[in-house]
């Protein structure tokens, strides 16, 4: 596979023309629209992704390793597909509704100011997982593990915790509704 290193793409779609397979290093990705594009086996290693368009794009067996992704949109994307193996994305200010995150290990994932709606966490791993004032509205976790999971500043999160590890979370007053809301029950002040 050709290696390519240290390049900027920018304002390109690569929806149309494919992005050349490759290994790509310390590349930036400025305002482009990979959308629906074809990322199979592709492998982006310290790579940045800035204000770009990824939403369903084919990432079956991509390596993502210490990528940096900010102000993209990755609607629906299925990063159940992607490999593995050193696994470490940070999203900063993404939008990542309806993306499938299901039984993974995201020890090495970060999530900063993110629109999170709707997305598949059943089964996946978040205990070294950093979520800050991401939007959470109507997630599926469930046999979820949260161990010690700082979730404090999230917002418009709902689960129930006797349906998934929750020794140590941490949650805020104001989450408690959306906790407790399979028995019924809501607090006053």
């Amino acid at each position: 596979m050709e290696l390519i290193r240290d390049r900027s793409f920018e304002g390109i779609s690569f929806s149309r023309d494919a992005l050349p397979k490759a290994e790509y290093e310390n590349c930036t990705f400025i305002g482009c629209d990979l959308s629906r594009a074809f990322l199979g086996q592709y492998i982006f290693l310290e790579c940045t992704f800035q204000d770009c368009d990824l939403s369903s794009a084919q990432i079956n067996d991509t390596a993502f390793r210490e990528v940096r992704f900010e102000n993209c949109k990755m609607l629906g994307s299925r990063f159940t597909e992607c490999n593995s193996f050193m696994l470490s994305m940070e999203f900063h200010r993404c939008q990542l509704d309806l993306c499938d995150w299901h039984d993974m290990d995201m020890s090495q994932l970060s999530f900063v100011q993110c629109s999170m709606k709707e997305c598949d966490l059943e089964g996946s791993d978040l205990r070294k997982t950093r979520i800050s004032r991401c939007d959470l509205d109507q997630c599926r976790i469930r046999e979820t593990n949260l161990e010690g999971l700082d979730l404090h500043d999230n917002y418009n999160i709902s689960f129930d915790p006797a349906e998934n590890k929750v020794k140590g979370m941490t949650i805020s007053r104001n989450q408690v509704d959306g906790i407790l809301y399979k028995w019924g029950i809501r607090l006053s002040d």
